[in-house]
């Protein structure tokens, strides 16, 4: 081993050390002494505490200032550290500045991801932000329900619960719900181009819609170029034909009719429709309430496609619960009310772990009648003990967050951080992040954003021992690859999902979800991409 690299496992044990509190001060004296002159090891620590608490916490905002111009005046004595053990915040102040103060910029302001990011394909990966997203105050309506979807080609999809501002609807095939912040309720049939323009205003260039306008929003319009459909207060559909013809049928209430050349108005009262055509007159016929799928029919709709979608994943999870290469395997399925024990899936004549439920609730899973775990107090937690050690690995699990309220939200976390043991968390920021002690980590941009809170989506994480890549799954697609250095043997042991045992009082214990889970599988193997993306669509809700 050459000099560097003794340096790099000295400095790694070190790190080991103030994370489990059994850092010395004489210790970290000496390690602060030998990075004041060598800015490659700074920044060599920079990355090993790049999403650290301390850093993140308490350090970000002074380091800030520091590269702005501003001086940082350090105290001028550290208080003395209790007798048994140096906390992460004891260490912290006097030494992180002296450890990083050259590599803080690179890692405020650079590669949040972690060493060596690659690209999905193999390449260098992009440091390109990512694309924009609505925020919490943009957005016009919300897509509620997604059954049976086609979307037209080149069209991205968007998610039930994501908002929707001035855009393009286009599907082939299949249903959606999207409810206008101002109280009214579409549902669209395809295949259909459906326009969102304003809270009070929408168009319909070709397809099925089936308008509930509530009180509050009354004089809500659909527009199909030919004609605006103004509501008086009334439950009305519309029939587009794409061509400038098309039909408007009064279920309740009335709608106001009118030509948007000008020739003329018509009041179309509730039972009634109109037959209109490009440039030509009206004809009136009798409403058909029965040709447009509102949002009692869509609930049933859902009912149904949801028991063929639970058959499919029935079916995907047998096979998978044959694979010799699975370590833990749960699906959450024909279990609920009362029981504490957890039952794992496992090959013929082969022994993997079941689980102890402390605190959680039973609930509903993706599929009706499936069952899952609440998590949601911090108490809550499964206890398992993953046996044996890993080269290659795959973690993977479907659940629905409904919070990231702790700096570390836990999906499968071994018991405290000895050399060799994996954590798999989200962050705060809803970012996706594997580590291996003494191994380093890699974490995504974030996966869970607001629009997702609420909603089912699949995660993924996958070690390849061999090319030393960890590859991270969002939905079946990866969305960040990179390299650690982690050397096996890698292993779980007893761990918690859900939660954490940091095995010794800690300031950052605290790493309970706040969500659902109804499936968590943990390989021996580096599942492929086709893999994963199989795994999403047979278990797509």
């Amino acid at each position: 081993m050459n000099d560097d690299s003794d340096l790099r496992a000295t400095l790694d044990a070190w790190l080991i050390d103030v994370r489990e509190a059994r850092a010395t001060p004489d210790e970290t004296a000496r390690i602060s002494q030998m990075l004041s002159y060598r800015p490659d090891l700074q920044k060599y620590v920079a990355t090993r505490l790049i999403d650290e608490v301390l850093l993140r916490e308490e350090l970000q905002v002074a380091a800030a200032e520091s590269l702005l111009g501003e001086h940082i005046v350090l105290p001028a004595e550290t208080p003395a550290p209790p007798r048994r053990s140096i906390s992460w915040r004891a260490v912290g102040y006097g030494v992180v500045f002296s450890l990083c103060s050259v590599a803080l910029a690179w890692l405020l302001f650079g590669n949040r991801g972690g060493p060596n990011p690659i690209a999905p394909d193999g390449g260098v990966a992009s440091s390109d932000p990512a694309p924009e997203v609505l925020s919490d105050t943009e957005g016009v309506a919300v897509l509620t329900h997604a059954v049976n979807v086609t979307w037209g080609l080149g069209v991205a999809p968007i998610r039930v619960g994501e908002r929707i501002a001035f855009q393009s609807i286009r599907i082939e095939s299949g249903y959606l719900q999207v409810e206008f912040f101002s109280g009214v309720t579409v549902v669209i049939e395809g295949p259909a181009e459906f326009d969102v323009t304003s809270p009070s205003r929408c168009r319909c260039r070709r397809g099925k819609v089936r308008v509930a306008v509530p009180p509050p929003a009354t004089g809500f319009t659909v527009n199909t170029g030919e004609i605006d459909a103004v509501d008086l207060g009334t439950e009305f559909a519309i029939r587009a034909a794409g061509d400038g013809t098309g039909e408007v049928h009064v279920l309740n209430g009335k709608v106001d009719m009118r030509r948007v050349d000008g020739a003329g108005n018509r009041v179309v009262a509730g039972g009634r429709a109109v037959q209109f055509g490009a440039g030509s007159g009206v004809a009136e016929l009798p409403a058909r309430p029965d040709d447009f799928v509102g949002a009692a029919r869509l609930r049933a709709i859902k009912t149904t496609s949801s028991e063929v979608s639970h058959r499919r994943w029935t079916d995907h999870s047998r096979r998978w619960a044959e694979d010799p290469t699975l370590a833990m395997y749960f699906t959450f399925d024909g279990q609920g009310g009362a029981d504490r024990h957890l039952i794992g899936k496992a090959p013929a004549g082969a022994s993997l772990p079941d689980g102890a439920i402390v605190g959680c609730r039973w609930t509903e899973g993706r599929f009706s009648g499936k069952g899952a775990l609440e998590f949601k107090r911090t108490s809550d937690r499964v206890r398992v003990n993953v046996a044996g050690e890993f080269e290659s690995m795959t973690l993977l699990v479907w659940l629905r967050v409904d919070g990231l309220e702790q700096w570390y939200n836990s999906l499968l976390l071994a018991d405290g951080y000895p050399r060799g043991k994996v954590h798999w968390q989200l962050t705060g920021e809803g970012a996706l992040k594997l580590s291996v002690s003494g191994g380093g980590s890699y974490i995504t941009r974030p996966v869970i954003k607001p629009s997702h809170l609420g909603t089912w989506v699949q995660l993924a994480s996958v070690y390849d021992h061999d090319r030393r890549l960890v590859t991270h799954y969002f939905d079946g697609e990866a969305v960040a690859t990179g390299r650690i250095s982690a050397d096996p043997p890698l292993s779980f042991g007893s761990a918690e999902i859900g939660n954490w045992n940091p095995l010794r009082p800690s300031d950052t214990a605290i790493r309970s979800l706040n969500g659902t889970i109804d499936e968590f599988a943990v390989f021996r193997r580096a599942l492929s991409r086709e893999e994963i993306a199989q795994s999403f669509r047979a278990g797509k809700p």
